[in-house]
């Protein structure tokens, strides 16, 4: 698999920063955090394409569904995934709405999460293929 473009949205900069290094450590990822919105916007205009978003969904400066809807104008086939501390219906609903793949509650077992990201990745990159 060539490597696959995460990112990942957190306002809590350890959580963050451990996923990335959990992906790192686990497959051939090139991972860029956001700690807000505005990261995202800069991330974004600085060229960086993600395959898949692991995105909370209470962000400093918007929503991670706000964030989904950003990316997906630039970058339809992006893949999205809530990881995320709101469970109830209606947050499932929301991000269902939203065109979210996956909803995720933390915290989530790393392997469970490295295995949907990996497959997630292997279909884009199959798919871009052929």
């Amino acid at each position: 698999m060539k490597d696959c473009n995460v990112l990942v949205v957190d306002g809590n900069r350890d959580a963050a920063d451990s996923t990335k290094i959990l992906l790192e450590m686990h497959g051939s990822y090139v991972v860029r955090v956001a700690y807000s919105f505005a990261d995202v916007k800069e991330v974004l205009n600085n060229g960086y394409k993600p395959d898949v978003l692991l995105t909370e969904l209470n962000l400093l400066g918007g929503s991670g569904c706000a964030v989904a809807e950003y990316i997906r104008e630039k970058h339809q086939n992006c893949k999205f995934v809530a990881l995320t501390g709101y469970g109830r219906q209606k947050d499932r609903d929301s991000t269902a709405a939203a065109g979210f793949d996956f909803h995720l509650i933390k915290p989530v077992d790393p392997q469970y999460l490295e295995s949907i990201v990996r497959h997630e990745c292997q279909n884009i990159h199959h798919c871009s293929l052929e």
